[in-house]
């Protein structure tokens, strides 16, 4: 029965997140037709007041469970320290300045009740950018709907979109996310796929996936790099050299162009070829 499914969400948050974003997230959160039966949410460093006060508010109202540290330290971090606390046999991805579709964890997770040899599942997202407090970009993203290390998608780019993903918590717990990269969760993709794990995605969107300003300024030369390198290594490492390997290439070529030239190529629907 739905009523007996238990999982965790985690999410971490530190003190540049806004304030409207965290409480339009959180709403998500309590609006969802199978709610979460436990919230662990990482405190990356100390917060702002206005972020504590939040918090506050809404531990009355979802079933938060606050954890943390007083320097930040950065996402893989923070989420390999959030795993300790998590207590069910599943855990869901979750940002700070994302929204939920209100079926998202239902169908995700009945999903795997019923297809007991996947382990990791996502979704498409809907992408939306707001300028001026108007979305001037609004249209899903698809992710590749069953991946393995052999497809050839992987050359295309990355085979599941982090904040939809769905987990056994046993196997995030064995694998963790790796600080040695800044693209931590494709990394840990790679390391999944290559040991014989599948990765399936639900086509259709459970996830608004937020682009700011900030998306763009994450984007420098130390974080293409990293980006390249795992792409790099891990394609070779299954298929030896292929023409496909170009597509890596692009896309870090992308990474290294003047910020107005990368938001208008991010924003384009031909970012599902070079870029996703």
């Amino acid at each position: 029965m739905q009523d007996m499914i238990k999982f965790s969400v985690l999410m971490s948050i530190y003190y540049k997140e806004r304030p409207e974003y965290l409480i339009q997230c959180l709403e998500s959160l309590e609006k969802q037709t199978l709610p979460a039966t436990e919230i662990i949410i990482i405190k990356d460093g100390t917060l702002t007041r206005d972020l504590e006060q939040i918090l506050f508010v809404w531990q009355k109202r979802l079933p938060i469970e606050i954890v943390g540290y007083e320097e930040n330290k950065g996402l893989a971090y923070a989420l390999n320290y959030g795993l300790q606390f998590c207590s069910y046999e599943l855990v869901a991805r979750m940002d700070s300045d994302d929204i939920c579709m209100i079926v998202r964890f239902e169908k995700q997770i009945n999903y795997l009740k019923e297809h007991i040899n996947i382990d990791i599942v996502g979704s498409n997202i809907l992408e939306f950018y707001e300028d001026d407090n108007k979305i001037v970009h609004n249209w899903e993203r698809s992710y590749p709907i069953f991946t393995n290390k052999n497809s050839k998608s992987l050359f295309m780019g990355t085979p599941i979109a982090h904040p939809s993903v769905i987990i056994r918590t046993e196997i995030l717990k064995k694998y963790q996310y790796n600080n040695k990269f800044f693209n931590e969760d494709i990394d840990l993709w790679f390391r999944l796929l290559l040991d014989g794990y599948s990765i399936t995605n639900i086509n259709e969107p459970l996830i608004k996936y937020r682009i700011t300003n900030k998306t763009f300024e994450r984007r420098n030369l130390k974080k293409a790099l990293s980006e390249f390198k795992i792409y790099w290594q891990n394609l070779y490492k299954i298929h030896g050299f292929s023409l496909l390997l170009i597509f890596p290439c692009l896309r870090f070529v992308s990474r290294l162009m003047p910020r107005f030239y990368m938001k208008k190529i991010y924003l384009s629907k031909k970012r599902n070829i070079i870029l996703r």
